[in-house]
């Protein structure tokens, strides 16, 4: 699998993905990672990338053309692949577990890390597939957006993880239950098929007493593990 950033702060992305797990595999060849800097295609040679808002109001806006330009390095030689390109946006569709599971079908995923008071629509309109969101508040840049839906992506991708099964029993995946935590959600749906059940560290009892916890961890376990 393939992923592009388009971005301004490339440092941003290497160093949160090349750690860890993703690290790792990233090290081991089980995914290819190229950040594009946009200002090496700036429209003159003070590096510039963002203008004025056409009509007014507040802060700078990206160009479309060191967009364009950045996204058409991307895509060259990948024509003949499933390829997506996603703007990370807030005011794009939630992702979630779902969204992961769809996006790691894709051979190469183009992220766009807007910045400043967001992009160009005009470039969106013309390369953009779907945009995302993160969640309900503001970041400076697109960077941590991108780097969320890498990590989380990554995870399903196999190898990435020491355990083929251990995305399948997780938070947000279906069959993982949350006995001890169960809690309705407002549209009335039980939220114990999202959430893993809690979990705590040996040794099982303190100070002579066996922690309750534990034992009712050890009957949520059972339940999980015959489900």
């Amino acid at each position: 699998m393939r992923f592009s950033v388009l971005t301004l702060f490339p440092e941003i992305i290497r160093q949160n993905i090349d750690s860890s797990i993703t690290g790792r595999a990233w090290e081991n060849g089980l995914f290819d990672l190229e950040t594009i800097q946009i200002r090496d295609f700036a429209v003159n040679r003070y590096g510039k990338v963002d203008d004025y808002c056409f009509g007014g109001g507040t802060g700078m806006l990206m160009m479309a053309e060191p967009i364009y330009q950045a996204w058409q390095t991307a895509v060259n030689g990948s024509d003949e692949c499933r390829r997506r390109t996603i703007f990370l946006s807030p005011r794009g569709h939630v992702f979630n577990q779902a969204k992961v599971a769809e996006l790691v079908e894709y051979d190469h995923l183009i992220l766009l890390c807007g910045h400043y008071e967001g992009v160009d629509q005009r470039v969106i309109d013309e390369i953009v597939d779907e945009e995302l969101s993160i969640g309900d508040y503001v970041l400076t840049g697109g960077e941590l957006a991108a780097c969320v839906v890498i990590d989380a992506t990554l995870r399903l991708l196999p190898g990435v993880l020491p355990h083929e099964e251990a995305h399948i029993r997780e938070s947000h995946t279906n069959g993982c239950w949350n006995i001890l935590n169960t809690r309705v959600l407002p549209n009335g749906v039980d939220d114990r098929f999202r959430m893993c059940f809690c979990q705590v560290t040996k040794p099982t009892s303190k100070n002579g007493n066996v922690c309750s916890l534990c034992i009712k961890l050890c009957s949520c376990a059972r339940i999980c593990s015959s489900s």
